[in-house]
């Protein structure tokens, strides 16, 4: 046996044993080349809390439950929040239990609308929007 016949003869013998076949090299030699990026994909809308705040007046979102958000003004203090309803939103006419203590006027009407638009507890709503307002999850 030549020189030539010994050295594809070893050279078989170790691809053998390692179970590579001559297409399997040539396969693995062509997806060695780079993977493409991940396709760029947006990041995910965020979701609308009824009673957190908002902008720009006017915009639409979605709630965790699919309905449409509006961005609304609250007439009681002039700040832009959630609404299930476009246009201004109108002082809450929802009462809390009288042991409840209120919270100042800025923070407590967009709970009670919260609790009117959605019917969650005062307790539900003031977390959801806390969380929203200060991008917590």
């Amino acid at each position: 046996m030549n020189l030539k016949m010994k050295q594809l003869l070893a050279g078989a013998t170790i691809t053998a044993a390692l179970g590579v076949t001559a297409a399997g090299m040539a396969a693995g030699a062509a997806s060695a080349a780079p993977a493409a990026p991940p396709a760029a994909t947006s990041p995910a809308a965020p979701v609308a809390v009824i009673g957190a705040k908002c902008s720009p007046v006017g915009s639409t979102a979605t709630t965790a439950n699919g309905a449409t958000a509006y961005c609304s003004t609250l007439q009681t203090t002039g700040a832009s929040i959630w609404s299930l309803n476009p246009g201004d939103v109108p002082s809450p006419t929802v009462t809390t239990a009288p042991a409840e203590q209120p919270l100042p006027i800025a923070e407590e009407s967009p709970v009670r609308v919260c609790m009117q638009q959605t019917g969650r507890t005062r307790i539900q709503c003031r977390e959801e929007i806390r969380r929203s307002n200060l991008g917590l999850p």
